[in-house]
């Protein structure tokens, strides 16, 4: 994005000190409430549904008018996004590793995980909950 300014153009922005910065790459967030003197997920197997729906394709040609990439000799650009799974940790968010049946939630599917045995409640978005996020950190070979 491009801004171009006249000469002689005041341009001021708010400033807010000891604001904390806004995630850089796109996030996630998803938090947990759970009762008193338990963690949840704690050490165990933890599946999560997710219902997402497909991306459709903007043109409407039937597969038999599609050329594959093999057809036309072209390669399309088909790497995977790669999410980072991150919990909230006793001394801040830590990596979590996960399966995802979601493909970086292109498709409906699961997540599963082993529950961290450090799971702690940390304050986001006014709420003093657990919370488990997903970061987008670009496209690569692989997540």
């Amino acid at each position: 994005m491009t801004t171009t300014y006249e000469a002689g153009t005041n341009v001021t922005r708010p400033f807010m000190p000891l604001t904390p910065p806004i995630d850089t790459d796109p996030t996630i967030y998803f938090g947990f409430q759970q009762g008193d003197n338990q963690l949840p997920f704690q050490n165990n197997t933890t599946t999560l549904y997710f219902q997402v729906e497909p991306q459709q394709e903007e043109n409407s040609e039937t597969p038999e008018d599609t050329e594959t990439p093999e057809d036309t000799g072209t390669s399309e650009d088909t790497e995977p996004l790669l999410l980072v799974w991150e919990y909230s940790g006793a001394t801040g968010w830590k990596s979590l590793g996960v399966e995802d049946g979601t493909f970086t939630f292109s498709q409906r599917g699961l997540i599963e995980f082993i529950g961290p045995t450090d799971f702690s409640q940390r304050q986001e978005f006014g709420n003093n909950l657990y919370w488990l996020r997903a970061r987008w950190t670009g496209q690569g070979a692989g997540s």
